[in-house]
């Protein structure tokens, strides 16, 4: 989307994933043009993933490192992404996800064909079914369209939200 009045930013916390994040943003960053920027939120992390962040924003220019080191969790994480967001529409992603080629065209596209404000997109699990959580995943995934349908939500994971909602609700419950 090259329409300068529908900027986007796209926001990813992460604590302690240094290989998933750069999956990620390897996976949409190919994706966005000069009206988008991404903004990684590292939450704290004690590992390697602030050093890789920074070896990799240093080589992006769309690409924002923040730190939120006053709450853990990754709604505290996002709330900073919003604050310091320049974008009309604010997409999230979760560090270690990766979205397919036309993800961000695709939804862009979806949100204005069907006017809306608030768009969650499908989630398809990929975690190997050898453990016990992967085959609990594998099972019950993320049903996004019963959310939205059934529980009127969509998890963050993989959602745009256009800025006035949260001008009109406020951020997310941090806790």
């Amino acid at each position: 989307m090259d329409d300068p009045r529908e900027s986007v930013s796209v926001i990813v916390p992460v604590y302690n994933d240094p290989n998933g994040i750069l999956q990620t943003l390897g996976s949409v960053a190919h994706q966005c043009s000069s009206h988008v920027e991404i903004l990684v939120v590292d939450n704290g992390s004690t590992d390697d993933t602030s050093k890789t962040l920074q070896k990799y924003t240093a080589k992006h220019d769309n690409v924002r490192l923040l730190v939120e080191n006053d709450i853990q969790g990754s709604y505290a994480a996002r709330n900073n992404g919003i604050k310091h967001a320049q974008g009309n529409i604010l997409a999230f992603l979760d560090a270690d996800e990766t979205v397919n080629n036309g993800w961000l065209g695709n939804a862009l596209e979806a949100v204005h064909r069907h006017g809306v404000d608030y768009l969650g997109c499908n989630v398809e699990l990929t975690c190997p079914e050898n453990t016990l959580v992967g085959r609990y995943n594998a099972r019950t995934g993320f049903p996004v369209e019963q959310y939205l349908e059934e529980q009127n939500y969509a998890p963050t994971c993989a959602l745009l939200v256009r800025r006035a909602v949260f001008e009109d609700v406020g951020p997310f419950d941090a806790r």
